[in-house]
C-alpha cells in the first residue's frame, strides 16, 4: 500500500483494538442517526460482494442494533480520549474535533494495513465532516464517495482537493424513500466499478512533472507539457483553482511527483490577499520539504479570484474588477500587492532543500496582462522581480530569473522546461 504520510498518534497503537480481518470498504458515520441508511448501504454492497467495514463515530448514546466493525468507543481511544469523556461534553465542537481526529488515527491504520478498499461518507453537514476527515486519511485514488445533502453547494469544507465523487441525495437521511434509497444504491455500484478500476494503471517508469496552469496561462503551459512529453516525461496538470494547488501538494508530498513546473501560482494572490481560490497557507512547502526540482513561474499573480459580485469585500470595491464569467470575478493586484505577495513566496522558497529556480516573464503575467489588455502593469512586473530577488539574497543557490517576454510566449515556457530539465538531469546524471 501507498504510505499516506499520515502520522498517528501513539493511542493509535491501542494493543487491544481488533482491527477487521478483511480489507474493504469503509463507512463512517454517526450510527445513532443513520443506521438504517447504513444498514441498507452495508446490504447494497453484500449484494456486490463487498466487504464493509463500519465506523461508528456517533457522540450520542443510543441503542443501536448494528454492531459496527471499530466502535464510537474506539475511536474516541484513538484520539487519546474516551467516548463517555466526549458525550458528557456541553461543548460539541471541540468533542466532536477530538472525535474527528480519532477517526482519521482509525482510517490511516487501516490504511497501512492495507485493509481499505474505499471509504464512504453519508449524511449531512456533521457526517460530511466525518467523511472529509476519513477522505484526507488515504492517498489519491483510493476511491471515495460521498452521498450528502450538503454537495449541492460550496463542497469545498467538506471535501477540499479530494478526488471523491459526489451524490447529492436530494432529500434529508431521515427514512429510508424512493429517492434515498437510490441514492444509496447507486454509491454503492459507483463504489464498485471504482474498486474494479486502478488509478494509477497507466503510471509508467517516466518522471512524473507537475504543472500547474489555469486559463489565463493556457498557452504557455501546453507548450511546457508538450516539450516535457518530447523529453521523456509524463506530465500532470493541476488547474490552479485552488483544489489544483492542494492536490499538487499532497502528491508531491506522496512521492508521485518528480519535478514541479509552477507555472501559475495564482492561488498564492487569493491566499494572501483574500481571494476564493485559495490552496491554503501550506502552498509551496511540499516540493521543497522533499527536495523535488521546481521551476517557480509567478503565472496569474496579476489577479485575485473572486465569485459574484457581492462576494468582492467592501474595501475592494474601487479596484479595478473584470467579469470573466457570471460567477467569476477577477480584481487586479496593485504594486504594493506584489511586494506582499513576493515575499509570502520567498519565505516558503528559502527553505526548499532541492534544485529551484524563480522565472519572470516582464511583459505580463498572464493573458489579462498582455500589452493592449486591462491588466497590463510591465511596472508591477518589475517589483515583483525586484522584490523576491532581494528576498531570495540569503540562498544564491536559487537564481531568479528575468525574462523580457510575456508568460504566454512560447520561448518563456522553453527557457522554463530547459531549467528544469537541467534540474532534473543534474539530479538523475544524465545529459541533454
Amino acid at each position: 500500500m501507498e504510505d499516506t504520510g499520515a502520522k498517528l498518534p501513539e493511542s493509535a497503537f491501542v494493543e487491544d483494538v481488533r482491527w477487521p480481518a478483511r480489507p474493504g470498504v469503509v463507512i463512517a458515520a454517526s450510527l445513532d442517526t443513520k443506521e438504517r441508511q447504513v444498514a441498507f448501504l452495508v446490504e447494497e454492497l453484500g449484494r456486490r460482494g463487498i466487504t464493509p467495514i463500519v465506523i461508528d463515530c456517533a457522540l450520542r448514546d443510543g441503542a443501536i442494533d448494528i454492531v459496527p466493525d471499530i466502535g464510537a468507543d474506539t475511536v474516541a481511544r484513538l484520539a487519546g480520549t474516551d467516548i463517555v469523556t466526549l458525550r458528557a461534553s456541553r461543548e460539541r465542537a471541540p468533542a466532536l474535533g477530538r472525535l474527528l481526529d480519532g477517526l482519521g488515527a482509525c482510517i490511516a491504520r487501516l490504511d497501512q494495513m492495507g485493509l481499505v478498499l474505499g471509504v464512504i461518507g453519508i449524511g449531512g453537514g456533521t457526517n460530511a465532516s466525518m467523511a472529509a476527515r476519513a477522505f484526507s486519511a488515504v492517498p489519491y485514488g483510493r476511491p471515495k464517495i460521498l452521498v450528502s445533502t450538503s454537495v449541492s453547494g460550496d463542497t469545498r469544507p467538506f471535501i477540499g482537493g479530494s478526488d471523491a465523487v459526489l451524490i447529492h441525495s436530494v432529500v434529508d437521511f431521515i427514512g429510508l424513500g424512493a429517492p434515498l434509497r437510490a441514492s444509496l444504491e447507486r454509491a454503492a455500484a459507483t463504489m464498485q466499478a471504482l474498486i474494479d478500476i486502478p488509478f494509477w494503471s497507466e503510471v509508467t517508469t517516466r518522471p512524473v512533472v507537475g504543472i500547474t496552469a489555469n486559463g489565463a496561462t493556457t498557452e504557455g503551459a501546453e507548450v511546457a507539457s508538450a516539450m516535457l512529453d518530447s523529453k521523456g516525461c509524463e506530465t500532470w496538470m493541476f488547474h490552479a483553482r485552488g483544489s489544483g494547488g492542494v492536490a499538487l501538494e499532497r502528491l508531491i508530498a506522496e512521492g508521485r511527483i518528480a519535478a514541479v513546473l509552477d507555472f501559475a501560482t495564482t492561488e498564492i494572490a487569493d491566499e494572501v490577499l483574500g481571494g476564493l481560490r485559495s490552496a491554503g497557507p501550506t502552498r509551496l512547502e511540499a516540493a521543497g520539504a522533499a527536495g523535488v526540482p521546481q521551476v517557480i513561474v509567478p503565472g496569474g499573480l496579476d489577479v485575485v479570484n473572486f465569485s459574484e459580485l457581492h462576494t468582492v469585500p467592501d474595501h475592494y470595491a474601487n479596484r479595478t474588477l473584470i467579469h470573466h464569467t457570471p460567477s467569476s470575478v477577477l480584481m487586479r493586484t496593485s504594486a504594493e500587492e506584489y511586494r506582499e505577495i513576493a515575499l509570502w513566496m520567498a519565505r516558503k522558497l528559502l527553505n526548499a532543500k532541492g534544485p529551484t529556480s524563480v522565472l519572470i516573464p516582464l511583459r505580463g503575467f498572464s493573458s489579462y496582462d498582455a500589452e493592449g489588455r486591462p491588466y497590463h502593469d510591465p511596472k508591477g512586473a518589475g517589483i515583483f522581480a525586484d522584490t523576491i530577488t532581494e528576498a531570495l539574497a540569503p540562498r544564491p543557490d536559487i537564481p531568479v530569473e528575468r525574462h523580457d517576454l510575456h508568460i504566454n510566449d512560447a520561448r518563456f515556457a522553453e527557457l522554463a522546461c530547459e531549467r528544469l530539465w537541467s534540474f532534473m538531469s543534474q539530479k538523475s546524471g544524465k545529459k541533454g
